[in-house]
């Protein structure tokens, strides 16, 4: 049986790796460290927290693999606290399992209160967008539950969308993404501006791989060719101008890159 002080363990190990910054190095020295405790507290069975911040830990220190082996038993954990669901559903945006990712968010985000939240409203914003979900934004944009900054940056990034044409095919866009980088998916984020210097409106995937240089950009390559085929397909004017206006952006996780140095 799990005591009072394993418990409080897990809680401080927890709020420690869900609060690092994996672009850091000094951080990503302590992921390490973490790690090496959350293993071991995990083969004691301490309790759900530790699983997840295991899970979170690896996931951030580019670990992609074990990490998504751990969260195969995520889905028997949804009686947990809202901050580990929270948690769960931030990673699983991550690996791109946005079905997973969605369920949990959107549980969460009818509960009274949490869509007030500034990190849960963020990263139900980001999934939703990545996934392609143009109905889920459209309710999020309406749901007045939710926090206004975010409604506000959600309905921002559609009108962008539809000024560059591409709000028809943004569904099978972020698709065809997902096709060719999903399975190396660690990291993602989205970013957008009205303008850029040129003038042009901009909005862009922002996602980072396990996989090294070479990989990543073989996965650059195959998107580039799979989306121009895409729009090609659907007789747009310039296929290849709306295959990029959707910009997505792979880079490789700053961990995975220092142990293929090492």
């Amino acid at each position: 049986m799990t005591d009072a002080r394993s418990l409080e363990k897990a809680v401080e190990l927890y709020n420690e790796v869900v609060n690092l910054d994996e672009d850091e190095d000094e951080d990503r020295n302590r992921l390490q460290q973490l790690i090496w405790q959350l293993r071991s507290a995990d083969r004691q069975k301490f309790d759900v927290k530790t699983k997840v911040a295991l899970q979170f830990a690896l996931l951030k220190s580019g670990q992609r693999n074990e990490a998504c082996a751990l969260a195969a038993d995520f889905s028997g954990y949804l009686w947990a606290e809202a901050d580990v669901l929270m948690t769960m559903a931030a990673s699983a945006s991550y690996t791109a399992d946005y079905e997973f990712a969605t369920k949990l968010l959107k549980d969460l985000l009818a509960r009274p209160g949490l869509g007030q939240v500034f990190e849960l409203a963020g990263i139900a914003d980001h999934c939703s967008f990545l996934s392609g979900n143009v109905g889920w934004i459209e309710e999020m944009v309406h749901d007045e539950s939710i926090r206004e900054d975010t409604r506000i940056d959600m309905a921002g990034r559609l009108e962008l969308l539809e000024r560059l044409g591409i709000l028809p095919y943004f569904t099978d866009h972020q698709a065809i993404v997902r096709k060719i980088v999903g399975e190396y998916q660690c990291g993602a984020a989205v970013s957008a501006c009205s303008i850029i210097e040129d003038g042009e409106p901009y909005v862009a995937n922002r996602l980072m791989v396990a996989a090294d240089t070479a990989t990543r950009r073989q996965i650059l390559e195959n998107l580039r060719i799979a989306l121009i085929e895409y729009y090609t397909a659907q007789r747009v004017d310039d296929p290849v101008a709306l295959s990029n206006a959707l910009g997505t952006y792979v880079t490789s996780h700053p961990a995975f890159q220092e142990r293929q140095v090492a």
